[in-house]
């Protein structure tokens, strides 16, 4: 059993409370992200975009966003968090209404290049602040928490794609759920930054390149990366086109069923990762191993299911087994990492993940359904899960070394510093 590590100091109410504005951010962070998946077959008739077309709108928002997430990363762990946090808001939000006045496939494009440029800036800074102000044996199911916002997000984000297409069109459907971000924003403003953070004065970034379990992490992440990416874009159309599913049903259906699974499955896989952790160093890389391996079947199934609510069951186990991941991947992260270098090195996981994971997954799913079907296509993110799950259960054989590693030089040369407005440390 590994000890419990300290945690910033800061009321139990107070971390609550910043959960709670962290968790709304990464509400709507997901609803402007994955509200474009259902408005697509609006999008596609009125701008005339091929599938491919369609395709690379999710390619240049993770393109870009991954690009931009290592440097914010950088910077979250030298400047105030919640600043970075708030301008990120405002900006995605800005470029989310921005994208409803666009005329063109290219103007399109950089409206949700842009997107993903705000976007960047939320992640690993609030990932960081949620790790700070909360124990580290809670650390799978408080990040569990903040990515319920995640799930519940991107799925009213579908909802309400497919039902605003038909009600109000697609470009007023941008200006609605841009709003609540410059409200979110504000409050973002007004966070107040942790006190007690441990800090190292100089941690070299060369020293993640020696963690031989983040390269586990990275790998595996990116192969669930790409899997997550090309479902999330093409499931929704493969229900319309394959199995006649109406847009505004395909939302209702996708969208009900992905929050219903992603937040009974981030709950679930957060506190047995928690639970097994408790016991086992390695039990957080066991639950996210296991559940990619038991999702790769319902998602092949659910392909080929031709009654409504058969696809929808199996798909409902799909997501579930799947978003055992997501509080523990991090969690896996900070608990191998240098206490300074907590933003930056989530910030390399979503760089790598999204640029070779789910930036070209979109596109490269796109092409091979206009080279054979849809339905063909989709099997490639669905069986690869199995892989994913296969590499997360191997890096469990040196976990415990790792975090052994990583709590010895985070006991040398340390100093409690206290975040400021500036850039020096």
């Amino acid at each position: 059993m590994l000890p419990p590590t300290s945690h910033a100091a800061v009321s139990r109410h107070y971390a609550w409370y910043m959960l709670a504005i962290l968790t709304a951010i990464n509400f709507v962070n997901y609803v402007d992200r994955q509200v474009i998946i259902s408005l697509g077959p609006f999008i596609q008739d009125d701008l005339a975009l091929s599938n491919l077309q369609f395709g690379l709108l999710g390619t240049a928002f993770m393109l870009i966003h991954s690009l931009a997430t290592v440097p914010f990363g950088i910077l979250s762990d030298r400047w105030l968090r919640h600043k970075i946090i708030a301008l990120g808001v405002l900006f995605w939000s800005a470029a989310t209404l921005l994208s409803g006045i666009t005329t063109n496939f290219l103007s399109l494009l950089g409206a949700r290049a842009a997107v993903g440029i705000g976007e960047a800036a939320y992640a690993p800074p609030a990932n960081a602040m949620l790790s700070d102000v909360f124990p580290a044996r809670e650390r799978a199911r408080i990040l569990g928490l903040f990515n319920v916002g995640m799930f519940s997000g991107g799925a009213v984000g579908l909802i309400l794609g497919g039902i605003l297409g038909e009600l109000i069109g697609w470009r007023a459907a941008f200006f609605l759920v841009s709003l609540p971000g410059f409200l979110l924003g504000a409050l973002a403003w007004r966070l107040r930054e942790p006190t007690g953070v441990t800090l190292r004065k100089h941690t070299p970034i060369k020293v993640l390149l020696h963690n031989r379990l983040l390269f586990y992490v990275l790998v595996g992440g990116v192969i669930t990366a790409f899997s997550a990416g090309a479902l999330i874009w093409w499931m929704p159309q493969f229900v319309i086109r394959v199995r006649q599913f109406r847009p505004r049903d395909a939302g209702i259906y996708i969208g009900t069923v992905g929050v219903t699974a992603g937040l009974l499955g981030v709950i679930i896989g957060s506190y047995l990762a928690d639970w097994l952790y408790a016991r086992w160093s390695w039990g957080r890389m066991a639950t996210i191993g296991v559940g990619l391996i038991l999702s790769s079947p319902f998602v092949i199934l659910s392909l080929y299911a031709t009654n409504r609510l058969v696809l929808m069951g199996y798909f409902f186990l799909a997501i579930f087994f799947m978003v055992w991941y997501t509080g523990p991947i991090i969690a896996v992260i900070h608990d191998v990492v240098p206490p300074d270098l907590k933003a930056t090195a989530q910030a390399l996981y979503i760089f790598l993940i999204h640029l070779f994971g789910d930036t070209f997954s979109p596109a490269i799913v796109g092409q091979l359904a206009d080279m054979y079907s849809l339905q063909t296509a989709l099997l490639l993110p669905a069986i690869i899960n199995t892989v994913g799950g296969v590499i997360f259960l191997a890096g469990c054989r040196i976990i415990t070394r790792e975090i052994q590693r990583n709590r010895a030089l985070s006991a040398e040369a340390i100093e409690e510093l206290p975040r400021t407005g500036t850039l020096n440390r």
